[in-house]
């Protein structure tokens, strides 16, 4: 919001600092409260409604009877309306239901507001309390300190300060984030069927039940320890940063100045997660609780990381709680393997395939930027859209 400090055509107000022709007010003057009461009877069956934060968006319950749900104040569920969780507004659990919302019944802790005609946009006001600004304001909003319930306050939601841009700005707004929220669902699901494709050619040329044109040669079935071996990670703290990359079960964590190992490799973990094994080439260091493979005989690193995405690890795990590999078990593991040539021809394949996937994965982070670069300044009005910019002086 200090973008907009001391900036023609801006002005400061209790929300920050908004455009000129943008008003600053109580939530309470744009929405009402409806919240359609329902009396639950035993003969009748309920699905309840709440919102949580972090991605999860709404979720259902499954089904309670009346009897179960006894006499608790329960209501109507109604699509279009702007919704909070009051336990957890201030970690922006707020969302607007949908038509699927149609027959759920929501407890009082689900609140349920209507914006005032061509005053209020639920779809912008959603978007505003998905901000930064918005969540610093739902958090003003919920009393509560350390060790103690932060609950949204009906009064305090009632006089809490949101901007108000014109109404028509807000239908806008809302419509370019539904375009960029369409481009990445449309994305997301592109990146989903491409990786259904590549399971099922590992499927099928892992197994040499399909086999790649020109390739009749028989495969061997061999044990993992006679065609690799395992090398064991050790603490980095004693180094002093580098260029050197170390990896830990989750990745990438730092850079060091010495190596533990040279050359291609595949990672897989020895506990905690240990079935998302990840090839690398390089200078590198691991941690005690990663794996590096090395040595290999006549078996090519990169097909042995494809090798090693169709093994259930999980399966393998020595430990109850946390899961656990031993080099023994690993070692021990039967692979079916064909000839170099046929290996290097799969694993062309198979990359392939991963190239694509990683193509449209970084397209939908960019995606993701975008949209999270307007849902700050749009809303907020730090940028405006072009058929509004002739609002500024």
């Amino acid at each position: 919001m200090l973008k907009n400090e001391n900036r023609p055509g801006y002005k400061k107000t209790k929300v920050g600092w908004i455009p000129d022709d943008w008003k600053c007010v109580p939530f309470a003057t744009v929405f009402d409260l409806k919240m359609v009461s329902l009396a639950p009877t035993p003969s009748e069956k309920y699905r309840e409604i709440g919102v949580r934060s972090h991605g999860k968006g709404i979720f259902h319950k499954p089904p309670v009877t009346g009897e179960s749900l006894g006499d608790k104040r329960v209501f109507h569920c109604q699509p279009g309306a702007l919704v909070f969780n009051i336990v957890f507004a201030w970690e922006q659990a707020v969302a607007v239901l949908s038509e699927s919302e149609r027959g759920f019944i929501a407890s009082h802790r689900f609140p349920m507001f209507h914006g005032r005609k061509n005053l209020a946009s639920e779809a912008y006001y959603l978007l505003f309390f998905k901000t930064r600004r918005g969540k610093e304001q739902l958090t003003i909003a919920s009393p509560g300190g350390a060790g103690r319930n932060k609950t949204l306050g009906q009064s305090d939601l009632e006089v809490l300060p949101v901007p108000c841009p014109p109404f028509s700005e807000q239908i806008a707004i809302a419509e370019v984030l539904a375009c960029w929220d369409k481009a990445v669902q449309t994305l997301e699901l592109k990146i989903k069927k491409k990786r259904l494709v590549k399971q099922g050619l590992m499927q099928k040329l892992l197994s040499s039940r399909t086999r790649l044109p020109g390739f009749v040669k028989p495969w061997k079935d061999v044990r993992l320890g006679n065609i690799l071996s395992i090398g064991n990670g050790k603490d980095y703290k004693h180094l002093a940063k580098g260029t050197v990359p170390v990896f830990g079960t989750g990745g990438l964590m730092t850079y060091v100045n010495d190596k533990l190992h040279s050359g291609e490799t595949v990672f897989i973990g020895r506990k905690g997660t240990i079935n998302k094994p990840f090839y690398f080439n390089g200078d590198f260091w691991t941690v005690d609780t990663l794996f590096f493979t090395h040595k290999f005989k006549n078996v090519l690193p990169k097909f042995v990381f494809f090798l090693f995405q169709r093994i259930n690890w999980e399966k393998h795990s020595e430990a109850s709680g946390v899961p656990s590999l031993s080099k023994t078990v690993i070692l021990k593991l039967k692979a079916h393997i064909p000839p170099l040539e046929e290996q290097r021809a799969i694993a062309k394949v198979l990359s392939a395939a991963d190239g694509e996937i990683e193509a449209l994965e970084r397209k939908l982070a960019l995606f993701k930027d975008q949209k999270k670069y307007l849902l700050n300044n749009l809303v907020t009005g730090t940028i405006r859209l072009p058929q509004f910019e002739n609002s500024l002086p």
